[in-house]
């Protein structure tokens, strides 16, 4: 009995001290599945970007043809310059901004009425591998222009006025875009008087024509 109590303490003791054997490290590795995540891009169909920023600029030219022959109105853009702008409809207005996936402004729509855009766009450009437009340019039959590109805090736009008359392009800017927050802070610049988020527009001549470069933003 006595050597049977011995022997339990023994093999108690021994079985508390004695450490089990780590399998090594070949071993952990063998034992061990390692998986590897692959992170697959996204398949790109070019083609098929392609095909459908088509489609767009097909019916981004027609919206532009409705607008016009909705109207019929064509006017000099002397008289356009220096008349009372006619009173912007704005449900006209969203329905446009809808069908193109762009926004633009009323005024941009009081040229579509007033004057004969050429057969199509001249430039229309996508934002990369999508069908959202990023910028147009768009000309007329008497030599106007316009164009506008979208930015990530704003938009910036050109009026290409076929005139010398500075005078007539200021009064438009003022009538267009003018109001009791905004003034010409010189001959040639005009913005909100607190300069701080608004539209932003300067003229320069070229050759025969007036330029109006804006911004409207933050």
């Amino acid at each position: 009995m006595k050597n049977t109590a011995l022997l339990l303490l023994f093999t108690t003791l021994f079985s508390c001290t004695t450490e089990t054997p780590k399998p090594s490290e070949k071993e952990v590795i063998k034992d061990t599945v390692i998986t590897e995540v692959v992170k697959q891009e996204p398949v790109i169909d070019f083609k098929q970007i392609k095909e459908d920023q088509d489609s767009v600029r097909d019916a981004f030219n027609q919206v532009l043809d409705s607008i016009h022959n909705s109207n019929k109105s064509t006017i000099r853009v002397k008289d356009f310059l220096t008349s009372e702008l006619p009173e912007i409809d704005e449900e006209k207005l969203q329905k446009l901004n809808n069908a193109l996936s762009i926004y633009v402004d009323g005024d941009f729509m009081t040229l579509l009425e007033n004057f004969e855009p050429k057969s199509k766009v001249d430039s229309l450009v996508f934002f990369p591998e999508t069908i959202t437009i990023r910028s147009f340019h768009l000309s007329f039959t008497n030599g106007l222009a316009y164009s506008q590109d979208e930015l990530e805090s704003g938009m910036s736009f050109m009026y290409y006025f076929p005139t010398n008359n500075e005078l007539a392009v200021k009064n438009f800017i003022s009538r267009a875009y003018g109001g009791d927050e905004y003034t010409w802070y010189s001959e040639k610049e005009f913005g909100p008087k607190d300069e701080e988020a608004g539209c932003y527009l300067s003229i320069k001549k070229e050759d025969e024509m007036t330029i109006v470069s804006g911004y409207c933003g933050c």
